[in-house]
Formats: structure tokens, sequence, C-alpha cells
């Protein structure tokens, strides 16, 4: 198995291993995640990104857009966008069904237990059907 595929696989399984970690505001650790900061957990983990790295769902299409793909792949980052054209929201891709992010909060969100009373937290979807809306990187390409 090659860096690459190891470094993937590794993201993949920390990703799985936080399912259902609360979603915080600002959190960046497992004792709770933002989008940003759970994909940024998750990439450190797999040797993606640098121990001490930190920024928003916009500030990781801005490092990573120049990787852009059009078809999603485990690994990959999906992105989407506000109206203003910055990333908005960040998940991180399986397979070519499914994401796994920290969803469901917002700037309100900033305790385990408010979390938990909107079912706010790392979860596993479907990816959207209109994938043209979104963007998608594949980090792994840098590695």
């Amino acid at each position: 198995m090659t860096t690459l595929a190891r470094s993937r696989r590794w993201t993949i399984r920390t990703a799985l291993s936080l399912l259902h970690t609360p979603y915080v505001w600002g959190g960046d650790d497992p004792a709770g995640f933002d989008c940003s900061g759970f994909v940024i957990y998750c990439l450190q983990a797999g040797g993606c990104l640098p121990t001490d790295y930190d920024t928003t769902a916009d500030g990781l299409y801005r490092r990573f857009y120049s990787c852009s793909v059009t078809v999603a792949r485990t690994g990959c980052l999906i992105f989407r966008f506000g109206s203003d054209g910055r990333a908005r929201h960040v998940d991180l891709v399986l397979d070519s069904e499914f994401a796994i992010g920290a969803r469901g909060g917002n700037r309100a969100i900033t305790t385990e237990r408010q979390a938990l009373a909107v079912n706010a937290s790392v979860c596993i979807r479907p990816l959207p059907s209109d994938l043209d809306r979104y963007r998608l990187v594949d980090p792994f390409q840098t590695v």
C-alpha cells in the first residue's frame, strides 16, 4: 500500500471513529467539532495537514482549490458555498454515495447539551444529488 493510500485510509478511519461526536461551534477536538474542525482533525490524523493548522471551511477550500476534481472519491472534501461565494460548509467524502461531517449546528451551538437537544453531531449522509452545485477537492493530491 502506498503512503497516499495509507494516508487516505487513516483519515477515513479517524472520521468513522468520531461518528456521533457532538457539533460544537468552533470545536476542533473529540469533545465537539464544527464542520471545518472535524475535517481538519481527520486530515491531520492522516498526515495531510500540519498539526497546528486551523481555519474555516473557506480557508480549507482556498488551501486545496488547486486540487479540484469532478468525481467524488474516498477522502475528497465536498464544499457548499454561500451567496457571497465563500465556502460555508465542508464534509469528507466516504465513497461515491456518502459523506461524513459535523452537521446540524450553528453559531448558537456552543455546548454538548445544546448539540444533543437539536441532534447536531458528526453523522453520515448521502452525497447531494445535485453535485454540480458543490465543489470537490482531493487534498491527497498534495501529500
